[in-house]
């Protein structure tokens, strides 16, 4: 099954990117990844230009995450820090942009410090859709030998200034042991107080880690992918060459629970 694509529009703060069809299959090998931002009232189109993102990048963006609750004395607030992460990202895989101009004339390129002068709203936006990935929709049927998950995913720019957005890209896994669930539970509970004893900070654990640990042991297969221009046929190039946030988003999908009616919990209580 090739990763069928279906036309959709993303919304942000009124900008339409909207993601043509296409039945190629997602390729992991490209060197280059073109996110393409829509601007409103005919502003034309502003390109980020990406190079392929390697561990250490995602590892370094997820380092970078904040998850976070900050209690002073009977008041308790959440803290979630994912802008810096993506800030941190674009800095780091950013190869260049085009469609700004400097005032007066000429190429944003032309400045020494053309990465930090992109406005950090497009940055982010940017950075996010260069990460867009989330568990697809599918039917509950259970397979006789594997966990099998479904992700949909933007990739890079296909029709001049619309995103490739890929449906249907198929994981499919060994089940989970109760090892891998014992492991899962202790280690996502390993919250680390900070602070004293009237101004404390809880961090909470960082699952990409042993996320993707998991999917090297589990995966077995995977559809809609290719690398050199085939699709990928062994487990051992697939856990070399699959995009890690895929890896991660694919294997915290067998985990999760959200899909739960928690209504008797809540009668319950």
């Amino acid at each position: 099954m090739n990763a069928e694509s279906t036309t959709t529009t993303i919304e942000n703060a009124g900008q339409g990117i909207t993601a043509t069809s296409s039945n190629e299959l997602l390729p992991l090998d490209v060197a280059e990844r073109v996110v393409a931002l829509k601007m409103r009232d005919g502003g034309g189109i502003r390109r980020h230009v990406f190079r392929r993102l390697e561990r250490v990048d995602v590892d370094a963006f997820f380092s970078a995450t904040l998850v976070a609750t900050q209690r002073t004395g009977q008041i308790t607030e959440n803290e979630i820090d994912i802008g810096s992460a993506e800030l941190k990202l674009y800095d780091r895989a950013i190869v260049r942009v085009t469609g700004y101009e400097l005032e007066g004339g000429g190429d944003l390129m032309q400045l020494p410090n053309w990465k930090d002068r992109v406005p950090g709203a497009h940055r982010i936006r940017a950075v996010d859709l260069l990460v867009k990935v989330m568990k697809g929709t599918g039917g509950q049927l259970i397979n006789a030998d594997y966990d099998i998950v479904s992700l949909d995913a933007i990739w890079t720019e296909g029709a001049a200034g619309s995103m490739s957005w890929f449906k249907g890209l198929l994981h499919r896994f060994t089940p989970p042991t109760i090892v891998h669930w014992k492991r899962f539970n202790s280690f996502k509970t390993r919250s680390v107080p900070v602070g004293g004893s009237r101004t404390q900070k809880t961090l909470y654990p960082k699952l990409d880690g042993i996320l993707g640990e998991f999917y090297g042991d589990l995966i077995q297969s995977v559809e809609g992918y290719s690398f050199q221009g085939a699709p990928l046929a062994d487990r051992a190039t697939i856990c070399a060459q699959m995009d890690r946030f895929h890896k991660i988003f694919a294997v915290a999908a067998l985990f999760d629970k959200s899909e739960l009616d928690s209504s008797d919990d809540e009668e319950a209580e």
